[in-house]
């Protein structure tokens, strides 16, 4: 099992088939912001996730 959130996150957005700045645009979380999540060097706040979360939710 995962436990990287970063990872997690990236293989999500890949799952619905978004590229880092489609869910750039979506999220309103700069493509710059996200690829630092997704590679672990930052951690997202609690609001910052919820902004992920919404256009992954249907993944």
């Amino acid at each position: 099992m995962e436990t990287n959130l970063g990872t997690i996150i990236r293989k999500q957005r890949v799952l619905a088939s978004l590229t880092l700045q489609e869910l750039a645009t979506t999220s309103t979380v700069s493509a710059s912001h996200l690829g630092r999540i997704e590679r672990g060097e930052r951690f997202p706040s609690a609001r910052i996730l919820r902004k992920i979360a919404r256009p992954l939710a249907g993944c």
